[in-house]
């Protein structure tokens, strides 16, 4: 509910449950089946355990598609070595190919995880976040002025 996702979609399948067992369960039957993972695993106190493991990530990364990405709500509340053995493990995981988009006015960022750099030319991003901006009237280039203001190195 908290991602606005539609309810049914011939290409979404939405698992509610223990994600270290699901994902577990999905690596061994099919490794790189899915082109997108959104984790969202916290409750009042915190992020869940599991998130701040390397095995949960790597799990992760063995799942995604050629192309996939992970993304990855990183919400430490008042507890900022949680998000930070978080980042490490997802990090260790998947770097070079994690970015990072703080939630403005929250004590959350958002993580980005990709199975390989995306190959496309700013010139194309560009374009794609202009046409997702016009299709959902989410500011996308906004974001992506942002993803490159708070990740070293990246253009945009």
């Amino acid at each position: 509910q908290y991602f606005d996702l539609p309810p049914t979609h011939p290409r979404l399948d939405i698992y509610c449950g223990d994600a270290g067992q699901f994902l577990s369960t999905r690596v061994a039957d099919s490794p790189g089946c899915y082109d997108l993972i959104l984790v969202d695993l916290h409750d009042s106190s915190g992020m869940a355990p599991v998130v701040r493991t390397p095995e949960f990530f790597e799990t992760c990364r063995n799942l995604l598609s050629e192309h996939g990405v992970l993304a990855v709500n990183l919400w430490y509340g008042y507890r900022e070595k949680e998000e930070r053995e978080a980042r490490d493990s997802m990090e260790a995981a998947f770097t070079p190919r994690v970015l990072y988009l703080p939630v403005a006015g929250k004590l959350n960022c958002i993580g980005f995880a990709f199975a390989q750099p995306p190959a496309d030319s700013d010139a194309v991003i560009g374009y794609r976040a202009l046409e997702w901006k016009r299709r959902t009237r989410i500011d996308f280039p906004a974001r992506l002025v942002e993803l490159a203001r708070f990740n070293n190195g990246l253009t945009v």
